[in-house]
Order: C-alpha cells, then structure tokens, then sequence
C-alpha cells in the first residue's frame, strides 16, 4: 500500500507536525538543567505557597489559554435547549466530583 499524506497533514507547520519530538526535547533540556544545576531546583522551590508551585500555575494556565479563548460565548444561550447534557455535567462537576476528591485525599 503507497504512503498518501493527508491533506490534514500537509497542512500543519513545522512545529505542529512535530510537536510531540518538540515537547520530548523541552523535558529533556528540563531534566537536564536540574540534574546540572541544584540551584534551579532551589529557585523553584522558593516560588511556591506552602505547597502550591506559582511556575507549574502559571505554566498550566498559559497552555490552557488558547482553548479558552476559542469558546464561542455568544452560544452559551443556547445551553438552555441541552438540559439532560447540562444537568447531567453540572451533577457531575458540582456533586460527585467534589465528594471523589474528597475520598482520594483523605482514604489513600
């Protein structure tokens, strides 16, 4: 069978279409850096409220922002026609989910 690229494919950038290779790099220049160097370790340690990492918050932040800056807020009206969708994750989000966090902090 011939290798036909997809059209998808031969429509991403050079960093998109190897974006898994660029992630394996950046973690190993990370890992690298702390096993040469103590002090960054030190450094990070010292950005933290009691066991809450300021980097590793900000850092999750700046990677979930595209996403939410794409959410279409003028559709959020038309949540009112999806009740059993919209009942069923806000059960889920505001009653179970709380009540499975509570259980693996405390009964691990």
């Amino acid at each position: 069978m011939r290798d036909v690229p997809s059209e998808e494919g031969s429509k991403l950038q050079l960093f998109d279409r190897f974006l898994t290779i660029w992630i394996f790099f950046a973690m190993a220049v990370w890992v690298g850096i702390g096993a040469v160097s103590s002090e960054v370790s030190n450094i990070f340690d010292k950005l933290q409220i009691d066991t809450f990492s300021l980097p590793l918050a900000f850092g999750l932040l700046w990677m979930i922002y595209p996403s939410l800056a794409k959410v279409r807020y003028e559709e959020l009206s038309k949540i009112t026609k999806a009740d059993k969708m919209f009942s069923f994750s806000l059960f889920l989000n505001q009653i179970v989910s709380p009540f499975l966090m509570f259980g693996r902090v405390h009964f691990k």
